[in-house]
């Protein structure tokens, strides 16, 4: 069982959910992490993306926003990202 404040640990986790193509199980991994820490702009990121694999781009949306308050500077690596670049864009328009 994994300690609620050992935020590293739920976020390799998710990491590892992602890999595994069990992306459902990784975006509740990373919510632990948000829940712990809301400013860990690499969560928000991570799981805007698990939400798009899982074709909820109102979610991931959600999270690319926030993560733009958080960190502005990361829209341009939203615009690297090959499941984010489109709704970077719409975000911008």
């Amino acid at each position: 069982q994994l300690d609620d404040e050992y935020l590293n640990a739920y976020f390799n986790l998710a990491l590892v959910f992602s890999e595994l193509e069990r992306y459902a199980e990784a975006i509740e991994n990373y919510t632990k992490v948000l829940e712990i820490n809301d400013l860990f702009y690499i969560a928000w990121f991570n799981r805007a993306v698990n939400f798009v694999k899982i074709c909820n781009t109102d979610s991931a949306k959600k999270d690319m926003i926030q993560l733009l308050k958080i960190d502005p500077k990361s829209y341009d690596s939203m615009l690297e990202n090959e499941y984010l670049v489109s709704l970077a864009k719409e975000l911008r328009d």
